[in-house]
């Protein structure tokens, strides 16, 4: 596997009334399997329903002032049959 194959996959999380979790979005590592199909590739710190190995479907967006990564956005239908 190349650093190229890697893709950072971005979720929204949903915050409670006290502001938990203390962020806004959480980035995972997705191996790129098909068009919109990724393998997650490390373990998440804040999202619920998604672990490592999971297969996901997400769409690629432009991001100004990305950090040389493809950020990706989770389509709501994550899980991939």
């Amino acid at each position: 596997m190349t650093s190229q194959s890697l893709k950072k996959i971005t979720f929204k999380l949903n915050q409670d009334m006290e502001d938990y979790p203390p962020l806004e979005f959480e980035s995972l590592w997705g191996i790129q399997i098909k068009p919109h199909t990724y393998k997650v590739d490390n373990i998440p710190y804040y999202i619920y329903g998604v672990s490592k190995g999971d297969i996901i479907l997400a769409i690629e967006r432009a991001v100004a002032g990305a950090e040389c990564n493809t950020v990706i956005e989770l389509k709501p239908e994550h899980h991939a049959a």
